[in-house]
This record gives structure tokens, sequence and C-alpha cells, in this order.
């Protein structure tokens, strides 16, 4: 979606969306070796494949309208004080040089959570500048589909914080 949306300034539909989320379904499992080849974690092809289509549906809703993304999939590189090389991949930036990462889970994340974060301290020492990071999170709450946006900010600190830890 966010792909076309940055020539066409508009999300999909939502059923746009899940017609392309049920085929990227299908084609991972047949990746992974077909239904029998897949652990399922205890529940089966057509409970993962609901739950697929409610975290997409969820995330157009309420995550999509909210950003148009000026890149995507923007790779970050810098070299660690040891000589090692650090390379990240951001899911999104957007217009104001936000960086957006796109998660599911099976709770909510707290404040603490986020200001506590490494990637958030990772890519800002990748970009070797402060950064506003938002996760747009889909979660599964009881059976049904959530989305919550967390935001959190990395200062310079924070990724000579990074740097101290990664070496």
């Amino acid at each position: 979606n966010w792909e076309q949306k940055r020539e066409s300034g508009r999300d999909w539909l939502v059923t746009t969306a899940l017609e392309a989320s049920e085929d990227i379904f299908f084609s991972a499992v047949e990746e992974a070796g077909g239904q029998e080849a897949v652990d399922w974690g205890g529940s089966n092809q057509y409970q993962a494949l609901e739950a697929t289509l409610q975290l997409a549906a969820a995330h157009m809703v309420e995550h999509a309208p909210l950003v148009t993304p000026s890149a995507l999939q923007f790779r970050i590189s810098r070299e660690l004080p040891d000589g090692r090389p650090f390379i990240g991949y951001l899911d999104a930036v957007d217009e104001n040089g936000d960086v957006i990462d796109v998660k599911t889970g099976t709770r909510r994340m707290s404040q603490v959570d986020a200001d506590r974060d490494m990637q958030a301290s990772a890519y800002a020492y990748g970009l070797g500048r402060p950064i506003q990071f938002r996760w747009f999170r889909v979660f599964t709450q009881r059976g049904f589909a959530a989305a919550e946006v967390v935001t959190s900010s990395r200062s310079m600190a924070g990724t000579e914080w990074f740097e101290s830890v990664a070496v």
C-alpha cells in the first residue's frame, strides 16, 4: 500500500489490502514447504489466515491514513568504533523524517518499553541524528485485532549510549 501511496497519495481500499495479504500469506506458506511444514503454534492455517487478515485490516484503518512515507525499506549504515559495520533497514521514513516501524504482537506496548527499546536507539545511531520513532503496532487481544501508535524519541545521548553498548 505505502509503495503505491507514495505516487498516488491515496491508500488502497481495505479490500484490496486484504486480497494482497491473503496472496502473500499463501505464497509464504508455499515457500515454507506447504501447510504441513509450517509450525502453526497451536493453531491452524485457517486461524492464522484469519488473524493475518484482521491485523492487516486494523493496520489499513488505523495506521495507513496517518502517513505518506518519503522512503520505504531505507538502508542505513555506519561504522562502529571497533571497525565493524552497523547496517539496518528502516520500515519507513515519513515526510518529517520520523522513523516508522510496523510490528505485530499479542499485547500493547507500554511507554516505558518504548522509551527503553534498543531498536529506536540503534536507528538513531545509524542515522547519526536524534529521531522521533513511531511504532505502528497491530496486535491480537481477546481474539480481536487492535492497533496503536507508540511514539518515542532518541537524542544524541541515546545514539552515544547505543554506540557504547554495541562495541
